[in-house]
């Protein structure tokens, strides 16, 4: 393992092509289109005569696997194919991988692609060095990320038994300055009052199911949920979308809110639709003529790694010993796909290169140097992990 500083250190130039090359191909997602940077990988691996797995739950939408060594434990690192949309403010072309003052900018060079370039080539070094692992090395990348893994890791965990014993996942973590090895539950749910339609000129003779709406938020929003966790801190609560009517003159007979909940432990999914439900029974079904649903539109719940599990401590120990100074351990209120690979029994951990002060904003970009650590770190964990 002598070697691996040079070794990446040699090969900076190949991480800035190939990370540029994976910015110049569009994923955005929706719709996707996976399979343009997949074939970017697929190359490599042919090149590298590392065997892999092309999987698609949808044509396009591709999960590209490739395999080093062989047997039990596995471990598992795949960056995400697919981006966020451009969105406005560019002063640099969003698909142009340009190369700038030491930076790689572009949409996908900080999330996910950049840290992609990096594991393909740990990837070379692995194959070269595949006698040496107890175990196999599993470095790919997954597609639907941005939107919910329908077609990503949720279904290659529920549906095609990928289930790794250890997964890193490589998203930005404050420059590789802390491991995140907690995440909050998500729940996105939607509230829907129906009132009864009438002409705007005779509100009296219906119910205003935006001025109903309106009462549900004010009574939810005076709700607590006090509870803390250690890593996790506190619940938050954002109100994201709302919607109702369907004319200025109509009393309006239908208003939706779509409600994002970032819960921390002892609080599941149900804490929160049941408070939404109760609040409801209160205010609309005073009203004769109307009625409420409550839906789920996502949930993931939270999770927590144990602190000293000797992975979490692996990554930890390499991390402080590569950048020369201290790695935290920390949770998140966003969610990555560690949470599919968790559920399955994995222990997944968060960690990479890139700031999150960068993530889905204009002229994203990517620290070529941060690359080229990640790539010596990636390579020098799957090394002693599976030793």
């Amino acid at each position: 393992m002598d070697d691996i500083g040079s070794f990446f250190d040699g090969n900076r130039n190949r991480i800035v092509q190939l990370c540029q090359e994976l910015v110049r191909v569009d994923t955005v997602n929706p719709p996707g289109n996976e399979w343009r940077a997949a074939e970017i990988l697929e190359r490599e691996f042919r090149r590298l005569n590392i065997p892999y797995e092309r999987l698609e739950k949808e044509k396009g939408r591709t999960n590209l696997l490739g395999r080093i060594g062989k047997g039990k434990p596995e471990l598992l690192i795949a960056a995400h194919f697919d981006t966020v949309p451009f969105g406005d403010g560019w002063t640099r072309e969003p698909l142009g991988g340009t190369e700038e003052n030491g930076r790689v900018y572009g949409r996908g060079s900080m999330d996910d692609k950049g840290q992609l370039a990096p594991l393909i080539l740990a990837a070379e070094y692995l194959k070269k060095h595949e006698s040496e692992l107890n175990g196999t090395v599993v470095i790919g990348g997954v597609a639907d990320e941005e939107r919910g893994s329908h077609a990503g890791s949720k279904w290659l965990t529920d549906s095609k038994g990928v289930h790794p014993d250890y997964c890193l996942v490589p998203e930005c973590s404050d420059s590789m300055g802390m491991i995140v090895i907690a995440e909050k539950g998500v729940l996105w749910f939607r509230v829907v009052i129906n009132g009864v339609q009438a002409h705007g000129s005779t509100p009296d003779k219906g119910v205003n199911a935006i001025l109903l709406m309106n009462e549900f938020l004010a009574k939810f929003r005076k709700l607590k949920f006090p509870a803390r966790h250690e890593t996790l801190k506190k619940t938050t609560i954002n109100y994201g979308i709302i919607k109702g009517g369907a004319a200025t003159n109509i009393v309006a007979g239908r208003c939706e809110l779509e409600i994002d909940v970032r819960y921390v432990p002892p609080y599941t999914d149900k804490t929160f639709l049941d408070a939404a439900g109760n609040v409801l029974e209160e205010v609309v079904t005073k009203q004769q003529g109307a009625s409420f649903a409550v839906e789920t539109i996502n949930h993931e719940p939270a999770f927590f790694i144990e602190p000293k599990h000797p992975f979490v401590q692996k990554v930890r120990s390499i991390a402080r010993k590569t950048l020369g100074h201290n790695v935290r351990l920390q949770g998140v209120g966003g969610g990555t796909i560690s949470k599919d690979f968790v559920r399955h029994g994995a222990v997944s951990i968060t960690f990479g290169p890139g700031k999150e002060e960068v993530l889905h904003k204009s002229d994203e970009y990517i620290d070529i140097p941060e690359l080229v650590v990640f790539g010596k770190i990636v390579t020098r964990v799957c090394l002693e992990t599976l030793k």
